[in-house]
């Protein structure tokens, strides 16, 4: 995650950073000043929350075989 939010930022970017750890996520975008939410990937309504307003999601979180489903099916709820 840290490595496409710096080549993200790099392009003019201004990506919005998720990770289920605050204290990480928080970290993160502090040093890269960068807007962030922070939400687990085990409730449904959390993660329509987390994704509230976003028009595109890059999913890095892992391991994929238990984050991937759950995020697409978030997306596909919410138009993304």
């Amino acid at each position: 995650g840290r490595l496409i939010a710096e080549l993200a930022k790099e392009q003019g970017m201004e990506p919005v950073l998720a990770g289920r750890s605050s204290e990480k996520t928080r970290q993160l975008a502090e040093e890269l000043e960068m807007e962030y939410r922070v939400f687990g990937l085990d409730s449904a309504e959390g993660i329509d929350d987390g994704l509230d307003g976003m028009p595109v999601v890059l999913h890095t979180a892992g391991p994929f075989v238990h984050t991937a489903r759950p995020m697409m099916e978030a997306c596909l709820r919410n138009g993304i």
